[in-house]
């Protein structure tokens, strides 16, 4: 329930949100006159500032924390008939609305962490491509709606050949600036629907929805033409790469990344700089193979 309750919250729009909480002030300062001096609902007053600031954002929380602290002030000043003089009113004004943009700066910085850890989780610090905890996370979506779908989806690994000579003749340095050069040449490549995740040392996967074996072979000849070129002006290296693409939709994530990764590691016994390609599923199964030649850029 409570889940439930946090998404529908998550997809509301800030403006909503932050007239549910003002309608949450008023509620409460209605309360509030309603019970008198005889029964306190101060702490009611953090809700509306709470949801306002965990869900819309730090200003709309100080916002609505100084109006809830504000309608706090009133409805005790109503209550007690006043005070002895102006200052014990302002003070006491201000040590309400204080305390409610205080919860509201907290609770705004809280969540920013909380959001900061849970990308950092998902995502490789080094490439800023997804981690590979993120990418299978990705993959049991997609491969849920191409089951519902009847959608053939392509799932790709491809791993850098002797990427261990690149960190030892020119650095760890240059090694790092290789594996960003790729994420970013993969990016640039695929479409934004397309998932590019760093899993390992010097391997990456790439995940294709809804792409048919006809239209993955265009993909990775893109792919190839753009990494041969992004790679002869960074490091001179070559690159294997499986694809596995499936019609027949696999029963688990771990099966059609496995599919790939064997592809992957055919290649390279057969002499690397290669792509193994293979389809899975009606109407038919095929297996392709293709070297990859390094030219120029042009």
């Amino acid at each position: 329930m409570r889940s439930r309750l946090n998404g529908w919250l998550e997809a509301r729009s800030s403006t909503y949100l932050i007239a549910i909480s003002l309608a949450l002030v008023t509620i409460v300062l209605s309360l509030d006159l309603l019970t008198g001096d005889e029964l306190t609902l101060s702490i009611l007053y953090l809700a509306p500032t709470a949801l306002a600031g965990w869900y819309a954002g730090r200003r709309a929380g100080l916002a609505v924390g100084f109006l809830a602290g504000a309608a706090w002030y009133v409805a005790g000043a109503i209550e007690f008939d006043g005070y002895s003089n102006a200052f014990v009113s302002a003070s006491n004004a201000a040590v309400r609305i204080a305390f409610l943009l205080v919860i509201a700066h907290l609770l705004t910085t809280l969540r920013a962490m909380l959001v900061r850890e849970s990308r950092l989780a998902r995502i490789d610090p080094l490439t800023g491509a997804a981690n590979a905890r993120s990418f299978s996370e990705v993959c049991e979506v997609e491969l849920a709606r191409s089951r519902r779908h009847r959608r053939a989806i392509t799932v790709a690994y491809l791993d850098l050949d002797d990427f261990k000579k690149v960190n030892d003749d020119r650095g760890h340095a240059a090694g790092d600036q290789v594996l960003q050069k790729v994420v970013e040449t993969l990016r640039s490549t695929l479409r934004t629907s397309d998932v590019v995740a760093r899993l390992g040392g010097d391997e990456f996967g790439l995940l294709l929805p809804e792409t048919d074996e006809e239209a993955a072979a265009i993909v990775v000849a893109r792919v190839q033409e753009h990494l041969v070129a992004a790679l002869d002006v960074t490091a001179s290296s070559t690159f294997s790469m499986g694809i596995a693409t499936f019609a027949m939709v696999p029963d688990t994530v771990e099966v059609m990344i496995e599919a790939a990764d064997d592809l992957m590691y055919q290649a390279k016994r057969e002499g690397k700089n290669k792509v193994r390609h293979q389809a899975v599923g009606p109407p038919r199964s095929v297996n392709l193979e293709e070297d990859w030649h390094r030219v120029a850029p042009s």
